[in-house]
């Protein structure tokens, strides 16, 4: 019975832990694409 409690309570903070690294991973995507899309019209001004 308390086995099964115990993995209740480091279910909810495991599944926190990978939305973080899913948000963080695709927040350095879309800032990666941002420099290339602002590098690339820098190039096209200039």
């Amino acid at each position: 019975m308390t086995g099964g409690a115990e993995s209740e309570q480091i279910d909810p903070l495991h599944r926190r832990a990978t939305m973080l690294k899913f948000l963080s991973s695709t927040i350095g995507i879309i800032f990666l694409i941002g420099l290339i899309v602002v590098i690339g019209l820098f190039a096209l001004v200039f």
